[in-house]
């Protein structure tokens, strides 16, 4: 009996052996390729350095919607997209740098012609630059707007014009609705006369109960005169 145990014990040993050895000799998984890793990842994109600009586009003060541009200056550069303004309360966002313009017109923000829009063709003035500082010369500042001719501006039909005596009451007021599709004037009486127009004035009859009065409108400086039986009447005028 002791016999057969011993041989049973011998034969479930010779039946584990050759598992065992199996798992023993069962080769290692390969291991996990590897991965290229850029110097970069993990790591924070250099940020690009900012753009400076000496252009600003102003969006508060009395230079709201105007761009200037303050090259040839000894202005400070700002940076594109962050704050700028020059000096006198305008205040606005820096763009880039655009090609200068040159210019003969000027929109004026100081002085005795604040507000009124100064052409100079036809002049011996010197050019400004589109968004550069310009000047009549006297006391009146501003910044050079493009050239243009309001006769062909699309939109652009009909401008009323109110004048006044500079020795007269604001009451003491009159205007002529100037229509530059058509070329014509339409008086403060409501006669609608035709009209010669150029880059410097617009001039017309005007041809009433009292006789014929001759009517030139300089436009760079708004000023109106009338001459009627060979007496001469000058007026301040303004669009309105």
């Amino acid at each position: 009996m002791k016999r057969l145990v011993g041989i049973y014990i011998a034969c479930v040993g010779a039946l584990l052996a050759p598992n065992a050895l199996a798992q023993a000799e069962a080769p290692a998984p390969p291991p996990a390729p590897t991965q290229a890793v850029s110097p970069m990842e993990g790591q924070a994109a250099a940020a690009p350095a900012p753009q400076s600009t000496l252009t600003c586009q102003f969006n508060s003060g009395t230079k709201t919607g105007y761009i200037q541009d303050f090259r040839g200056t000894n202005a400070t550069p700002a940076v594109v997209g962050g704050p700028c303004r020059d000096g006198m309360g305008s205040n606005g966002i820096g763009i880039p740098d655009r090609p200068q313009q040159a210019t003969l017109t000027c929109q004026y923000f100081s002085g005795p012609k604040v507000g009124q829009v100064q052409d100079f063709r036809g002049t011996n003035a010197t050019p400004a630059i589109v968004g550069g500082a310009c000047t009549d010369g006297l006391a009146s500042y501003g910044l050079g707007i493009p050239d243009r001719n309001v006769a062909s501006t699309p939109g652009v039909q009909t401008v009323n014009v109110i004048c006044r005596a500079p020795e007269l009451s604001a009451e003491a007021t009159f205007s002529y609705r100037l229509d530059y599709v058509h070329n014509t004037v339409t008086d403060p009486a409501g006669r609608v006369q035709p009209v010669k127009m150029t880059d410097q004035e617009i001039t017309w009859d005007d041809n009433g109960p009292d006789g014929t009065v001759k009517n030139s409108l300089q436009r760079y400086s708004g000023q109106l005169t009338q001459i009627k039986s060979n007496q001469s009447f000058s007026f301040s005028c303004q669009p309105g």
